[in-house]
């Protein structure tokens, strides 16, 4: 499906975000309680609140099934730029980091993903491993808490710079994303089915509109940058 539309407005586009689906409360729970769910999880964590939040991410790298990436620029502008231009039309609606093995695999949906051919491509987990510092060590740990009120909404403004989920084993997960209209990095934790939605999207569950805030103040640059470069040399368009 066709989702991004740069020119939405605020309360549409969040209707458009499939994954803002959360469970009231739980990410609170994991950040400062030892585990969620069951699940492992850090039993005192310190610091700031990025810093607690990589924590806990850290905590449960084991756990991961997938990474997905959709409804931002990023993925619906830079990357369907770099295909558009491999084979004219050609529009990026999603993307998957699948862990399996000596090597991840990078999966390309395009769309309309019913139709469409997927793209397929090999990343090293050491490659991976080093995004992924990007993103946790080097990105969120680094953000500071935000001064006063948050927003009224998640996100606040758009389009979105990135809108990323990871996807754990015990059918939760973690969505995070940030838009330099606002500065804002906004995070929660969810649940989802284990399976996907008609459009090959994860088909997330549960929700409350209550995110964590942290100010993004550049420090996702470099994660972004990484991963369009992950993607475009490693998967062409089929």
């Amino acid at each position: 499906m066709k989702s991004f539309d740069t020119g939405i407005s605020r309360k549409a586009a969040a209707s458009v975000l499939v994954a803002c689906l959360i469970t009231v409360g739980v990410f609170t729970a994991a950040i400062y309680l030892p585990g969620m769910n069951g699940g492992p999880g850090p039993t005192n964590p310190s610091g700031s609140l990025g810093t607690r939040v990589a924590t806990y991410l850290s905590s449960r790298a084991d756990d991961v099934e997938f990474y997905w990436m959709c409804n931002c620029t990023l993925v619906n502008v830079d990357l369907t730029q770099f295909y558009d231009s491999q084979h004219s039309g050609a529009f990026v609606d999603g993307v998957y980091v699948n862990r399996s093995g000596s090597d991840h695999e990078i999966v390309v949906l395009f769309s309309p993903y019913n139709v469409a051919p997927v793209g397929r491509g090999d990343i090293s987990v050491s490659a991976w491993t080093t995004i992924t510092a990007a993103i946790i060590d080097n990105g969120i740990a680094q953000m500071d808490d935000i001064e006063g009120a948050p927003p009224d909404e998640a996100p606040s403004a758009f389009p979105l710079n990135i809108y990323f989920s990871i996807f754990f084993d015990d059918d939760t997960c973690f969505l995070a994303g940030f838009s330099s209209e606002d500065g804002y990095f906004w995070m929660h934790n969810g649940t989802w089915t284990g399976g996907f939605t008609e459009s090959g999207h994860p088909d997330v569950t549960s929700w409350s509109l209550t995110p964590i805030w942290l100010v993004e103040g550049g420090h996702m640059a470099t994660a972004i940058s990484q991963l369009y470069t992950a993607v475009t040399s490693t998967v062409s368009y089929p």
